[in-house]
């Protein structure tokens, strides 16, 4: 804490009164001041949570970063105005616990009403380029086996944006019952995107990369197909792969032996009859780029965009049954 900060406390009631002053300005330089204060902004949380709403996508923006920084110790306040009022503060209770990340403490009754807003907000979602480093895709018809075939709980509706700031801190350590470290993975399935459903969890892909054929077997026979990418421009890594019905049907992998493994499929381009490529083999084709590969299957995440159309909304699931969403650290963006 920088010693201007003593100060910047001391002002809160101040900044409390700006944030309904009929400048924007004023009310913006009242959030990026009360987020500078993070925790001890609590104070002034009643009168934050409704610009999560305001009309405008900047003030929105500046009080969600706000809910943020003050964090998961807003929790038990925000649950009070749920269940107790005052009633034009409920709704703006609701979206500050998706932020927050407690969704999952929620009764049934706000979970429907969570999902109910974040359905009007998936609605509005603006499609964007999505990361493309790794990913799985499944068919947006039969994604529903996927959660039982990979083991995934808790889970909660959620928007792009929140899936990604998810993204960002997707693991956890926690201590069990019985003293020992286990660590828990948060992962995000996309809203359908052009009939496909996308999966990203890096740091639960990441140390079984070299076990992905099983991993799509097993989501394969339970969504029909399954797809999965990775590309590491430092390695110069190239991977695609797919599944059908339980079935590793057709992987390339740069750099393994052997690169290419199944027949070729109907779109694969066969290398040309080039002498100096004799020693190919023969269900060696030209597609070698994990994009590319993409574009024939199913779709590229850098190329959503406005065009692309979407229905429903994310989820986001956690990989143990003992670890809510509220054990990751950080927030999340609705």
């Amino acid at each position: 804490m920088d010693r201007t900060t003593p100060m910047i406390e001391q002002g809160v009631p101040q900044y409390r009164a700006a944030l309904s002053h009929p400048e924007t300005r004023v009310r913006h330089q009242a959030l990026s001041d009360l987020e500078r204060l993070g925790g001890a902004a609590a104070g002034a949380l009643t009168d934050v949570i409704p610009l999560l709403n305001a009309p405008d996508g900047y003030t929105r923006y500046a009080a969600t970063q706000t809910v943020r920084a003050i964090g998961a110790g807003a929790g038990p306040l925000l649950r009070d105005i749920r269940r107790d009022g005052p009633g034009h503060l409920r709704r703006h209770a609701l979206t500050a616990l998706a932020v927050i990340g407690e969704a999952d403490l929620l009764g049934e009754r706000d979970r429907r009403a969570l999902e109910r807003l974040i359905r009007i907000k998936t609605a509005r979602d603006t499609p964007d380029s999505l990361p493309d480093h790794m990913w799985i895709a499944v068919p947006g018809a039969t994604y529903e086996g996927l959660f039982e075939a990979l083991g995934l709980h808790h889970r909660i509706p959620c928007t792009l944006s929140m899936g990604l700031s998810a993204a960002e801190n997707d693991s956890v350590d926690v201590t069990g019952p019985d003293g020992t470290r286990r660590t828990a993975y948060r992962v995000f399935v996309t809203p359908e995107l052009d009939g496909w459903r996308l999966l990203y969890a890096n740091s639960a892909l990441t140390p079984t990369v070299w076990e992905f054929g099983a991993t799509i077997e097993r989501l394969s026979a339970a969504c029909g197909q399954a797809q999965f990418f990775s590309q590491e421009e430092h390695s110069d890594s190239m991977i695609w792969a797919v599944a059908v019905d339980g079935v590793l049907r057709r992987r390339y992998w740069r750099n393994e032996i052997p690169e290419w493994t199944g027949e070729p499929m109907e779109w694969e381009e066969p290398l040309d009859d080039d002498p100096a490529e004799e020693w190919s083999p023969p269900n060696a084709t030209a597609e070698c780029d994990t994009n590319a590969a993409a574009w024939a299957l199913s779709l590229v995440p850098e190329d959503i965009d406005a065009d692309t159309t979407l229905r429903g909304h994310g989820w986001l699931a956690v990989t143990r049954p003992d670890v809510g969403h509220t054990a990751f650290p950080g927030a999340l963006h609705l």
